[in-house]
């Protein structure tokens, strides 16, 4: 058996093993060469040398992904409490009142909608950023990416909004064939309240609560687990079942795989949160004024009763802009550089920043002028056919 050296310093050099008498001895006692009597230790050592020491296995982070739905049971959980709660107080309120009329029950269900949607996702919100600290502690910050963008960067995002809206909507156009269609009318009702409670209530606080826990927390430990296409895939369709209407989940589903490449190539949470905020208010803005915006395929139009398709040239472009947009993002991905010059990593598939102790500095290499052209245009084109759909709707 080959021993290592090292595993020998505990032995007393001064006093031999007493089955051993010739340990200690000179090579001149025995009377034989010292060559012949240190070849099988220096064979020993070489061999020794040649063994690779065991390399040390990052460990993953947390959740694997049985536990990942069962933080998400466990969300759902809260948001129903959520809501039961504020259900309870208004009945209270208008039992006291003594409003049981048609009207006011009218009135209790935009008071329920007003108040549930923004304390539901608040509670996201904090329940997200809770189980952060819990886990991450001082390191929450660089554990999820809480970190800027470079200015190229924060351009893409944006003109990344509008395609994914036209794509993820004709998803959930194809999926509303075979999938049951549950009636949230009242979740959209919601839509047609004061601006500032729909914006913080439906757009801000799920992109900042959501994607705290979907990219944050479960996606960093699916990612860690199962690479970066099984760990993407897996964080988004818990971020579409998430939403329960099984329509709305697919096209959940798109923004999410869509939300953990932004989030991968620019390692900041700030662009998943960014994407996800903007998309809600594009999402309401279309529903409140789809007569004024309408978008074949994309909005709520009026009387519509039957599937609207996307038009292919629409669909055309929204898919060349999010392409280029994509190939952009990704030639100039961020990338941490330690100062021996070589990339940091932790040893797993993750947007997280290193320790500050690293010395590492975040770097973007300069966009190719071929692709950066390519994504304006696009982005360009694909304004253009949306105001020549929207001109073709409205003049037949």
């Amino acid at each position: 058996m080959v021993t290592d050296p090292g595993d020998r310093d505990d032995l007393p050099a001064a006093s031999p093993p007493a089955d051993n008498p010739s340990a200690g001895r000179s090579p001149a006692a025995d009377g034989l060469p010292a060559a012949e009597l240190e070849a099988p230790l220096v064979a020993e050592l070489v061999v020794a040398e040649s063994v690779p020491a065991p390399k040390s296995v990052a460990r993953l982070p947390h959740p694997n992904w049985i536990l990942a739905i069962l933080w998400c049971l466990a969300l759902l959980m809260v948001q129903l409490t959520v809501g039961v709660a504020v259900g309870i107080g208004l009945m209270i309120v208008h039992f006291v009142r003594g409003a049981t009329a048609p009207p006011a029950q009218a009135a209790f269900n935009d008071q329920f909608m007003t108040l549930l949607v923004p304390l539901g996702t608040a509670t996201t919100v904090l329940v997200a950023v809770a189980i952060c600290v819990l886990f991450y502690g001082r390191q929450t910050g660089r554990r999820i990416a809480w970190r800027g963008m470079t200015a190229l960067q924060y351009v893409a995002v944006l003109l990344c909004v509008l395609p994914l809206a036209v794509l993820a909507s004709e998803v959930t156009n194809w999926a509303a064939y075979v999938l049951p269609e549950l009636q949230l009318s009242e979740l959209m009702e919601f839509g047609e309240s004061f601006w500032l409670i729909v914006f913080v209530g439906g757009c801000l606080f799920p992109g900042v609560g959501e994607e705290i826990f979907f990219r944050g927390f479960l996606g960093r430990g699916l990612l860690a687990r199962y690479g970066a296409v099984f760990g993407t895939l897996w964080t988004a369709l818990l971020f579409g079942l998430i939403h329960i209407e099984p329509i709305q989940a697919c096209g959940a589903f798109v923004l999410g795989v869509a939300m953990h490449f932004l989030l991968l190539t620019t390692r900041s949470l700030l662009a998943p949160i960014i994407l996800h905020t903007l998309n809600n208010s594009l999402a309401f803005a279309l529903y409140r004024w789809n007569e004024t915006l309408p978008i074949p395929g994309v909005s709520t139009l009026p009387a519509e009763e039957e599937v609207v398709h996307t038009p292919l040239l629409l669909l055309a472009a929204a898919v060349l802009a999010l392409g280029s947009l994509g190939g952009l993002l990704y030639q100039t991905r961020t990338r941490w550089r330690l100062p021996d010059g070589s990339l940091w990593t932790p040893g797993y598939v993750t947007g997280e920043s290193p320790e500050a102790s690293t010395g590492a500095v975040a770097e973007s290499p300069a966009p190719h002028a071929g692709l950066l052209l390519l994504a304006v245009l696009s982005s360009a084109a694909l304004v253009g056919c949306i105001l020549l759909v929207q001109r073709n709707y409205v003049g037949g």
